[in-house]
């Protein structure tokens, strides 16, 4: 949703919430909006505080999800090390279930923080620290390709996708293209119609 609302938190959290409602509740929601807040806010904004800020203002300050991400960074900012850090977020929010959406979130906010935006070094950190390392690496990967584009994500890490998509079984007879830039051209076409509408101001 960050995609077809850049430079628009409010409005890309506020797709996020009507989506997340459809199949997830409360910590699943705050999670889908407090990335498409900060993800947005990542078109136009460097500094990682400000976008985690950006991020956290979207959700309940006491959600679990909030919690996790105030507890990765309260270890950053003491000076802890990666592992200290992941300690922090599963004692604050931590359980059994790796899909659990606040204790990933907090590894989210590792692998931005310890990442020090480098690709590579922030996916690493985030999916190190286990559970949903999955949806963790993509949700780090989709903020660093906003951040900076194509061109900053280092051809070790493009060349074996190939520019090649492969969607899921119940998709695979909509007619949906087989290409990351195909996909990614329809969202900016998509985004920009969004702005038109929206009558945002993106100068």
């Amino acid at each position: 949703w960050a995609l077809i609302a850049p430079g628009s938190p409010q409005l890309a959290a506020n797709y996020a919430y009507k989506d997340s409602t459809i199949d997830h509740a409360e910590e699943g929601e705050w999670a889908a909006m407090f990335l498409a807040g900060l993800m947005s806010a990542a078109f136009f904004i460097s500094d990682t505080f400000t976008l985690l800020t950006i991020g956290l203002s979207m959700i309940p300050r006491t959600s679990r999800t909030a919690r996790a991400v105030k507890a990765a960074l309260a270890a950053g900012q003491r000076g802890a090390t990666w592992f200290e850090a992941r300690e922090s977020v599963l004692i604050e929010c931590g359980g059994k279930n790796f899909s659990d959406v606040a204790p990933n979130i907090g590894f989210f906010t590792i692998g931005v923080l310890y990442g020090l935006n480098d690709f590579g070094d922030s996916l690493c950190a985030a999916i190190n620290c286990g559970y949903d390392s999955e949806s963790v690496g993509a949700a780090i990967g989709a903020l660093m390709g906003i951040r900076f584009g194509k061109s900053g994500i280092p051809e070790h890490w493009q060349k074996p996708l190939n520019d090649l998509l492969i969607p899921g079984v119940g998709l695979r007879s909509e007619g949906i293209p087989l290409t990351l830039a195909t996909i990614a051209q329809r969202t900016f076409t998509l985004g920009k119609q969004v702005i038109a509408e929206r009558g945002i101001d993106l100068k």
